[in-house]
């Protein structure tokens, strides 16, 4: 989006999204591509749990 599909200098640019693009079709290295989005799947779902830890949502509701 940044640089409108071209290659940005040194790919300072590039998303996570669109690392994970290159690589699985622009590349065809599937394997690769999906081991990084699992990673990020679970980046995302440490910093969710912490964020609903930090909410209380896990808490037990006192009678």
């Amino acid at each position: 989006m940044l640089w409108a599909g071209n290659s940005s200098p040194k790919n300072i640019g590039l998303t996570i999204v669109g690392y994970l693009y290159k690589r699985g079709i622009e590349k065809n290295q599937m394997g690769y591509a999906s081991a990084v989005g699992l990673t990020l799947l679970g980046m995302a779902l440490i910093i969710n749990v912490v964020q609903l830890i930090l909410n209380g949502t896990f808490k037990k509701e006192e009678n």
